[in-house]
């Protein structure tokens, strides 16, 4: 299965420039001097600026599912164990040893509203990661150790 997820703005992200820019507003607008008037523009430029780059959600292209992503970091010579668990059974994988080393990654894309996560182990190959497995599909339920 081959999958293609890109970057989208999340709710949250929306809130926050939006935020942002209100109180920025607020407070160039209501409070009287100098201080605040700069203080109230420098909310509203950050608002617009995070408004354009902050986007923490992914969307799946094929179906148009909005989803989250987790990555983990294992050593390299967790390759099999890992590539093992995440074909069958990746409720076993052991997170534990998560962040020792940069050898493997593994990336989860879910959303707990639709009960999907997607799985798929990356190997580093010197400058960059080059896929190590095909993306499996599976129910959050399956993997909620991974996906707290």
């Amino acid at each position: 299965m081959k999958k293609n997820f890109i970057k989208i703005r999340s709710i949250k992200d929306i809130t926050i420039s939006a935020f942002l820019i209100i109180a920025g507003a607020i407070v160039s607008a209501t409070i009287d001097g100098n201080g605040a008037i700069w203080g109230g523009c420098s909310l509203i430029i950050l608002g617009a600026i995070l408004a354009l780059v902050l986007k923490s959600s992914y969307k799946d292209m094929e179906t148009g599912e909005v989803l989250k992503k987790r990555e983990f970091t294992f050593q390299q010579k967790m390759k099999g164990t890992l590539l093992q668990a995440v074909t069958s059974s990746p409720q076993n994988i052991d997170i534990s040893n998560e962040g020792v080393g940069e050898g493997i990654r593994l990336e989860i894309f879910y959303s707990k509203k639709l009960g999907k996560a997607y799985l798929q182990l990356f190997e580093y190959v010197p400058f960059q990661y080059h896929p190590c497995s095909e993306v499996y599909e599976y129910e959050t339920e399956r993997i909620k150790n991974l996906v707290k």
